[in-house]
C-alpha cells in the first residue's frame, strides 16, 4: 500500500495486472493520469496541501472507477488504474470522462480551493498491446501527447478560488 493514499503499490498493483493480462481475458485497459503543474500547487501552497491533492485523488479516483478496477500512486502525482472487463474502446473513454468530470471540482485543502488539471493517457489490451510494458509504455505516451496539447492550450492549470 501507498502510505499517503492508501492506493496500491507500484509492485502490488504490477503483479496483479501482470496476472490478470495472462489469463488472456476479455478487454483491459491502464491509465496513466498525471497532475499538470503539481509543483506549483507545492511551491504556491505547501507540500502539506499538495499531499492533501494527492490523497484526495486517490479518493475521487476510487470514488469514479467500479469496484473491480484498481487505482496506485504510481508516484509524486502520478497514478495508473487499471480497468477490466471492458466491452469496447467507448467503455474506457467514458470512464477517462468520469475521472476528468470528478477531477474539475475543485480541492479542498486547508489553505485553499485549488482547481487541478490533469492529463491522461491509455492502453487497451489486446489493441495495443498484450504484455504489461507494452501497454504501459503506450499509456504513457499517449499521456505525455496529451500534457504537451494541454499545456499549449492553458497559460494556468491551477487557480485559487
Amino acid at each position: 500500500m501507498d502510505l499517503l493514499t492508501g492506493t496500491l503499490n507500484k509492485n502490488t498493483f504490477k503483479k496483479y495486472v501482470v496476472r490478470n493480462l495472462k489469463k488472456k481475458k476479455n478487454r483491459q485497459a491502464l491509465i496513466i493520469i498525471d497532475i499538470n503543474k503539481f509543483k506549483a500547487i507545492n511551491d504556491t501552497y505547501g507540500h502539506l496541501a499538495g499531499d492533501r491533492v494527492i490523497k484526495e485523488m486517490a479518493h475521487r479516483l476510487t470514488k469514479v472507477l467500479r469496484g473491480k478496477d484498481l487505482v496506485s500512486r504510481w508516484g509524486g502525482d502520478e497514478f495508473v488504474v487499471y480497468v477490466d472487463d471492458l466491452e469496447s474502446q467507448c467503455d474506457i473513454e467514458k470512464i477517462i470522462k468520469r475521472i476528468h468530470r470528478e477531477v474539475a471540482h475543485p480541492f479542498q485543502t486547508d489553505e485553499a480551493l485549488i482547481q487541478v488539471d490533469i492529463s491522461t493517457g491509455y492502453a487497451c489490451y489486446p489493441d495495443d498491446g498484450t504484455h504489461y510494458q507494452e501497454l504501459y509504455k503506450k499509456a504513457d505516451h499517449k499521456m505525455y501527447a496529451n500534457k504537451a496539447l494541454s499545456e499549449e492550450t492553458q497559460y494556468s492549470n491551477f487557480y485559487e478560488i
